[in-house]
């Protein structure tokens, strides 16, 4: 690190400091204000309740209010839940009422059996940006105020089609265009940990109620980390699917645009369990699974390649936490002893341009500026909407405007500025997928520190580039809880492999569960 890097670095390090100390003031710490967990059934994965209902050892009615009971616990705390699904009983009473006659050895009409549906009976939430059909679909915009979807996104069909009983649409940032789950028409969300700090975006509803125990498994979505950052923030797994496997469809705003979506674009499971990460994809994919045909290939770790990076060098980002540096390094020792495979210690210096990839990477695909997103279709004064905001008059929230601002004066695709970024996205891909090939897989840090205290994110967002940098890549990628910082906050790490081969990352991510414990309640458990 040159001399110029270095007093970057320093003015880094003081800003956070700073930002720390500045945000305590408005934001106190507010640790431990969770109720306990009380029903044994919110502990249980979803592949264990699922089982319990088809063997007729739990009802599927039972298990939907015990999560609906404790979403209406948490949720005057965390704000994560926007809208419950007021038929999520009588669907749950329907699915009992069908394995019952199973049971007695009716035959269902056709044939069809709903005994062995993989997610039987599970509730599910999901973002509110994903459509279901009769639920708030504004993506947290005023101009969207009180729309609905018309319809389920093909996502949310295919998972009630696997039997998920849907119970709620769950917070996001505006637009889900950051990655603070914070908007004009619902609120904040808070941190489950501490509800001083966020949860994460644009899925930061989603991870803080599943951490929470408040849902059993919940639907993301993630074009720059949206998921991963949340699952991170928020103690739990997140895995980003291979882009191009999904269609962005069921969306608001819509984001099926061509290259961007094949490129980094993906919705992703999000659980507390990782035995649930690859169950919840399949259901979720349902005939695009085919574009994964390993995804079901036993995987021998000790045949894995394993390589890390402990942090990107960056000075614009927070310095790596030494808890996530150790995990990191605790991880391949693990390897390393119990499966005699060598880790490989790799820096990817183009790493830290992370940032300018996503942004060149939009003007290349065209996306539609989000200045105009904002105003359904007809393009705001960004500026002049900053100014506002800065005054508290603006509709709009502040991240959203500086990353709009960002977005609408980034040279376009045409300029030899843009040109290079590009040209840096391929060439590292390149190099990436040539280390990893078929059998490696790469660990990274999902975030530098733990959840960032409110008020603090315009200041941090470089700190993204430690999950974007992987969807301008076009790879799979598991989040894993790797337990708590020095403040009791949960951090995590990612877990990435070459494209379509996402079934070494979840299987990386099941033996990293063994070893860290997995996802750590952020209350009591008295049951």
């Amino acid at each position: 690190m040159g001399a110029v890097e270095k007093l970057i670095a320093s003015i880094r390090t003081v800003l956070d400091f700073l930002l720390l100390h500045i945000a305590n003031l408005f934001y106190p710490t507010k640790k431990s204000c969770l109720p306990p967990i009380k029903e044994s059934v919110l502990m249980e994965p979803a592949v264990v309740i699922a089982d319990k209902i088809r063997n007729g050892k739990l009802k599927a009615v039972d298990v939907v209010r015990a999560y609906i009971k404790r979403i209406e616990e948490v949720n005057p705390l965390i704000n994560a839940v926007v809208k419950l699904n007021d038929a999520a009983i009588d669907e749950a009473k329907e699915i009992d009422e069908k394995v019952e006659l199973e049971l007695r050895g009716y035959v269902p009409e056709g044939g069809i059996s709903i005994i062995n549906l993989p997610l039987l009976g599970i509730p599910f939430c999901c973002k509110e940006t994903v459509g279901v059909k009769g639920m708030p679909f504004t993506a947290g915009l005023v101009a969207r105020a009180g729309e609905v979807a018309s319809e389920d996104a093909p996502v949310i069909r295919n998972l009630k089609a696997n039997g998920a009983i849907f119970i709620g649409v769950t917070n996001i940032p505006e637009l889900q265009y950051w990655w603070v789950s914070d908007n004009k028409l619902y609120g904040r969300t808070n941190n489950p940990y501490d509800l001083s700090r966020i949860p994460g975006g644009s899925s930061g509803g989603e991870g803080a109620i599943v951490s929470s125990a408040g849902t059993a498994i919940g639907v993301g979505t993630d074009i720059a980390g949206s998921l991963r950052i949340p699952a991170a923030c928020c103690g739990i797994f997140g895995h980003h699917v291979s882009p191009s496997v999904f269609p962005a469809e069921g969306m608001v705003p819509l984001i099926d645009r061509g290259a961007l979506t094949a490129r980094m674009f993906s919705f992703g499971p999000m659980c507390r369990y990782s035995i649930d990460i690859k169950p919840m994809l399949k259901a979720m994919a349902g005939s695009y699974i085919s574009k994964l045909p390993k995804i079901d290939d036993l995987v021998d770790l000790k045949k894995l390649k394993i390589y890390y990076m402990i942090e990107d060098g960056d000075p614009i980002k927070t310095p790596v936490q030494h808890e996530i540096k150790d995990a990191i390094n605790k991880i391949v020792s693990h390897f390393e002893d119990k499966y005699s495979v060598k880790a490989e210690k790799v820096h990817f210096e183009k790493m830290k341009r992370a940032f300018f990839m996503v942004l060149a990477t939009m003007k290349e695909a065209n996306a539609p500026r989000l200045a105009s997103v904002l105003n359904n279709g007809s393009e705001i004064n960004v500026i002049y909407e900053l100014l506002k905001c800065l005054l508290r008059c603006s509709e709009h929230m502040l991240g959203t405007l500086s990353f709009a601002a960002t977005e609408k004066y980034f040279p376009s695709k045409e300029t030899q500025f843009t040109q290079n970024f590009l040209k840096v996205r391929d060439e590292l891909k390149k190099q990436f997928y040539e280390l990893l090939g078929e059998d490696g897989i790469f660990l990274y840090p999902s975030h530098p520190e733990g959840a960032p205290k409110h008020g603090t994110s315009v200041l941090k967002s470089p700190n993204v580039g430690y999950t974007s940098i992987f969807n301008v890549l076009s790879v799979p990628v598991t989040t894993c809880p790797v337990g708590l910082n020095g403040d009791g906050l949960p951090i995590g790490v990612q877990v990435v492999a070459k494209q379509f081969n996402d079934h070494l990352t979840i299987a990386v991510a099941q033996e990293i569960e063994k070893l860290f414990g997995g996802w750590v309640p952020p209350c009591i458990v008295d049951c």
